[in-house]
C-alpha cells in the first residue's frame, strides 16, 4: 500500500512540474519580451539622466548669474557688465570649477560633430568651425561655449549672452535636444529660449505666440538649436 501511495505522489509531482519543452518555450518568450522592452527602458533612463544633468547645470548657472550681479552691486547683468569678452572670461573662471580651458575653440571641450534630433548634420558646430569668446569644461563634465555682447536699446527686448553647452562634454550622442542645448541669458539673470524676452515672460508680449509656454513649444518644433524651454514647460521631463 505504501509503495502505491509513493508512486501516486510521484505521479502528482510530475503532472505539476514543467517539462523541458515548456521551460524552453517560456524562456524564449521572456527573451523576446526583454529584447522588445529593454531598449525602451534604457532610452527612458538615459532621457532622465540628460534632463537631470541639464536641470542641475541650469540651476548652478542661474545661481552664478545672481552672484555675479550681487557681487557687482548691480540690479541686472547689463549694469553688472556681463556684456563683453573680458567679462565672459571672468564670469566663467570665477563662478565655475573649470578643469579644461579650450580658449576660443569648440574642440576638444566639445565633440567633433553635432546633429539635430532629425539626424541632420550641423556643419557649423564641431570640427573647430565655430568659435566663442570662451570655451571651457567644468568639473561636472559640462562643456560651455559662451558669448556675451553689449545690449542696445530696451533691455527688456533681448538677451545679453548665449551659452552653447554639452552636458557630457565630447561624449555622444552629441545631439541638440539630447545632450547639447542653446541657452540664452537675459539681463534679469533668467535663462530661457532665445526669443523669450523679459517683455514676453513678464507681460505676455510674445509676438504671434499667446504665451511664453506657447512660444517655447513653437521654438521646439522649428529650431534645430534646442534651448531649455520645452523642458521648462514639462517640469524637466524629456517627453520627446
Amino acid at each position: 500500500m505504501r509503495i502505491n501511495n509513493d508512486f501516486n505522489a510521484m505521479e502528482d509531482i510530475m503532472r505539476k512540474a514543467f517539462t523541458l519543452a515548456e521551460v524552453l518555450v517560456t524562456l524564449g518568450i521572456l527573451g523576446v519580451v526583454a529584447a522588445v522592452t529593454m531598449p525602451t527602458l534604457v532610452q527612458g533612463h538615459q532621457k532622465k539622466v540628460y534632463a537631470t544633468q541639464l536641470h542641475k547645470f541650469y540651476t548652478e548657472t542661474t545661481l552664478a548669474l545672481k552672484s555675479y550681479v550681487n557681487d557687482k552691486n548691480a540690479v541686472n547683468l547689463v549694469e553688472a557688465g556681463l556684456t563683453n569678452k573680458a567679462a565672459t572670461i571672468d564670469f566663467l573662471t570665477r563662478y565655475f570649477n573649470v578643469v579644461q580651458d579650450c580658449g576660443e575653440d569648440y574642440v576638444p571641450c566639445f565633440g567633433e560633430q553635432y546633429s539635430s534630433m532629425d539626424g541632420k548634420f550641423k556643419p557649423n558646430y564641431g570640427n573647430k568651425a565655430w568659435t566663442c569668446q570662451k570655451v571651457v569644461s567644468i568639473a561636472s563634465g559640462v562643456a560651455i561655449c559662451m558669448d556675451a555682447a553689449p545690449i542696445t536699446g530696451d533691455i527688456n527686448a533681448g538677451s545679453v549672452g548665449v551659452m552653447e553647452i554639452d552636458i557630457n562634454g565630447p561624449k555622444g550622442p552629441n545631439i541638440f535636444g539630447r545632450d547639447a542645448f542653446t541657452l540664452s541669458i537675459f539681463p534679469d539673470g533668467v535663462i530661457d529660449d532665445s526669443n523669450l524676452t523679459i517683455d514676453c515672460r513678464r507681460n505676455g508680449n510674445c509676438g504671434e505666440a499667446d504665451s511664453p509656454q506657447a512660444l517655447r513649444e513653437a521654438n521646439f518644433t522649428t529650431s534645430g538649436h534646442i534651448g531649455p524651454g520645452k523642458l521648462l514647460n514639462d517640469n524637466w521631463e524629456m517627453t520627446y
